[in-house]
């Protein structure tokens, strides 16, 4: 059920957002292999809407530094440093120009939203160094 729900949600926004056209960020270093098949494209969609809106809002081009994205147990969240909040959780790790984004949900959360909202802090480390931004 859980799956199902979540496959849904990723794929209305996915759809909604459209497939990258000419001049939106490539993200050639953008892994992931461990979402399931028929939600890596509807993640895709969601981390290239994210970085068009960050780009337009900063003036930046974000998507070159290689980004990571998991989906794991909120537990793997909270002990990674990250906190649990309405049954959804999410943490992105940046280090070395590479970052890492650790997403995790119930069947009622968007995954869509905590996946845009890491995204951001990507960008940000991406853009403005890999200090802790707020």
């Amino acid at each position: 059920m859980f799956s199902r729900i979540m496959r849904w949600l990723l794929m209305t926004l996915g759809l909604a957002t459209g497939l990258p056209a000419a001049g939106e960020p490539a993200f050639s270093g953008l892994s992931l292999e461990s979402l399931p098949p028929d939600l890596q494209l509807a993640a895709r969609r969601v981390i290239v809407a994210t970085a068009v809106r960050f780009d337009g809002t900063f003036g930046t081009s974000v998507g070159r530094m290689p980004v990571s994205v998991r989906l794991v147990p909120s537990a793997t969240v909270v002990a990674a440093g990250g906190e649990e909040i309405a049954g959804a959780a999410g943490l992105c790790v940046v280090r070395e120009g590479r970052a890492e984004i650790l997403v995790a949900t119930q069947a009622n959360t968007s995954i869509a939203a905590i996946l845009a909202h890491e995204a951001t802090h990507s960008f940000v480390a991406e853009t403005f160094g890999e200090l802790r931004d707020p």
